[in-house]
């Protein structure tokens, strides 16, 4: 036997909500690595001395991770330091 609870809510309700958790989402992200520093595409290419194309044939191929902050991508510069060392080994 199963409990159903329905809940019936508006779209603003739905939109209220979805942006809570959007910003629990980033603050947690943030907690998480705060310490380290996030990098924009641009700023990672320049770290890894390749091009946008280049950076993402890397994360298809499960080298490095990228993140979603809001709308925008977001590398961790340790994430990319570490990939730069077992590359040039």
């Amino acid at each position: 036997m199963s409990n159903i609870i329905q809940i019936e809510l508006s779209p603003d309700s739905i939109l209220k909500i979805r942006e809570a958790v959007r910003e629990e989402v980033r603050s947690e992200m943030l907690k998480i690595h705060e310490k380290d520093e996030w990098l924009s595409t641009n700023e990672a290419c320049q770290l890894l001395g390749c091009s946008t194309t280049a950076l993402w044939k890397f994360r298809r191929s499960h080298k490095m991770k990228m993140y979603r902050v809001g709308r925008q991508n977001r590398f961790l510069r340790s994430e990319i330091e570490a990939l730069i060392k077992t590359e040039s080994k």
